[in-house]
């Protein structure tokens, strides 16, 4: 029969070692020994820097730190000003998009052709008289991901159309496809080389 004496540090640290801390919030650290890595102050965050003799440091959270953010996170500054990023509630990201609908850019045309900018997201037609052209550049319209040509008059027909047409590649692989029916409507994405139809 052996007896094991295990010696017992202060602290809990465990092992015979004397355990560094000293104040409520206190880490324990490491560089070449125990070390005490003392509480940041409120709001403040520990991150890991090397230029740190135990290799971390406490901060608050800056706009540099978020660019390296994690993925399905969501932090703002509802406050403006110089105030920290903090998480935000349903009802603010609900704010922000525009209610809870995603805010789209919508350029209304009145009976003219019309060529379609890299920051069009619905082109709408107010009026139409006769059939006019729509032009648009797949390499542009790769950008914004989603375009969607409307007829609001409900003016279109098989003789007055809107004739969306690409200005190089193709569409679904013709040359152009027409809106023919009144309120009719395209929704068209791009792989930067030819428009699709969905």
């Amino acid at each position: 029969m052996y007896n094991l004496l295990i010696p017992q540090g202060t602290g809990g640290g465990g092992g015979g070692t004397t355990s560094p801390l000293t104040t409520k919030g206190d880490i324990w650290g490491y560089s070449s020994t125990n070390a005490r890595v003392p509480v940041g102050s409120d709001n403040q965050i520990l991150i890991a820097d090397s230029a740190q003799t135990l290799g971390v440091k406490w901060a608050l959270l800056t706009n540099a730190s978020m660019a390296n953010m994690a993925n399905n996170t969501i932090k703002g500054n509802v406050s403006g000003g110089a105030a920290a990023p903090s998480d935000l509630t349903q009802s603010q990201i609900a704010t922000f998009l525009a209610g809870g609908g995603f805010l789209l850019n919508r350029t209304t045309v009145s009976d003219v052709a019309y060529n379609v900018l890299g920051t069009d997201v619905i082109v709408a037609y107010t009026s139409l008289s006769t059939s006019r052209a729509v032009n648009v550049n797949p390499a542009t319209t790769a950008t914004k991901q989603i375009l969607v040509v409307k007829d609001e008059s409900g003016s279109c027909s098989s003789t007055n159309t809107l004739v969306v047409t690409p200005t190089s590649g193709t569409i679904d692989g013709a040359a152009s496809i027409s809106i023919k029916v009144a309120y009719g409507a395209l929704r068209l994405y791009s792989n930067g080389t030819n428009l699709f139809t969905f």
